[in-house]
Formats: C-alpha cells, structure tokens, sequence
C-alpha cells in the first residue's frame, strides 16, 4: 500500500512541477508582449504557440510519471503549480525574462549590423531599380496611349463602314 501512495506523490510532484513550468512559459510570452510592441496577429500566434507547447509539456509529465493514465490528483497539482508559481514566482520572472530579452535582442542587433546595413543597401538599390523600370513603363504606355487616341477615330469610322458592308453582304445574298 505504501508503494502505491509513494507512485502517486511523485505523480502529483511531476504534475505540480509541469504546471510551474507551464507558468513560467506563460510569463515568457507575457514578457515578450510587455517588452515589445506586438501586432493582433503576433497575439494570435502567440497565443497558439503557448497552448501547443502546454499541451506537450503537460503531456510528457503525465506519461512520463504515470504511464499516461490521467486521474483527478494531476489535475490539482497542475493547478497548484500554475497558481504557487503565478502567486510566489511570476512578477520577479517576467523583469528577469524582459531583461534577458532586451540584452539578447540588442546583442543580434549588434551582430547582425553588419549584415543588415549591405542588405538595406542592396534593397534601396532595388527599389530604385523596379521605380526607374516602372517610369519607363508608364511613359511607353502613356505615349502609346496618345498615338491610338489620334487614329482611333479613323479606325472606328473605317471599322463602322467595314462592318456595314460586311452585313449588307450577306443581306444579300
């Protein structure tokens, strides 16, 4: 009887420690979203992103520690470890993790400065290539516009009599 009691304390343990790292994943998307301005859309994604690995984390503590077999006392101690960690831990984690997100964005934004400045560069030089090749475009077609404009009178009146005498043709016969 003992061995079963002692089975299912360290059941309950893992599931409280998976819902402590559930909220500490929280406090991670919780963070980049007070750190950084973010789009619905990123929101949204987020939000999916979250669920997904909750999913997974919670699921690989329940078949790890119990074989997959969820009862009622897993539930509870996911609970409690969201809620402990949520009450004791998350305000101290959420500065740490904004902290440790502003160093490492500015630390690739310091790497990768001499990658992006040849690449705005090279953008800047493309998007003055499609403006020149655009201008030249719309001066052929503006130019080609005008030409028919001047003879497109001709060739309707000239199209007009055309299609007259091709219906008077075969009225007949």
């Amino acid at each position: 009887m003992e061995v079963i009691k002692l089975h299912e304390l360290s059941v309950f343990a893992a599931c409280f420690f998976a819902g402590a790292v559930t909220g500490m994943i929280f406090d991670v998307f919780r963070a980049i979203r007070r750190c950084f301005k973010v789009s619905d859309t990123v929101v949204a994604v987020h939000d999916m992103l979250f669920w997904l690995i909750a999913c997974v984390v919670v699921y690989m503590a329940i078949y790890l520690s119990n074989s997959a077999e969820l009862r009622w006392f897993e539930l509870v101690g996911l609970m409690a470890g969201v809620c402990l960690y949520m009450l004791n831990l998350s305000r101290r984690c959420i500065k740490l993790f904004c902290i440790l997100l502003k160093g490492l964005f500015g630390f690739l934004n310091f790497m990768l400065k001499p990658v992006i400045i040849p690449l705005k560069a090279f953008v800047r030089l493309c998007s003055r290539l499609v403006d020149a090749v655009d201008g030249l475009k719309r001066y052929i077609l503006c130019n080609l516009h005008k030409v028919f404009l001047k003879t497109s009178h001709k060739t309707r009146i000239f199209s007009k009599n055309i299609c007259k005498k091709f219906f008077f043709t075969f009225l007949k016969r």
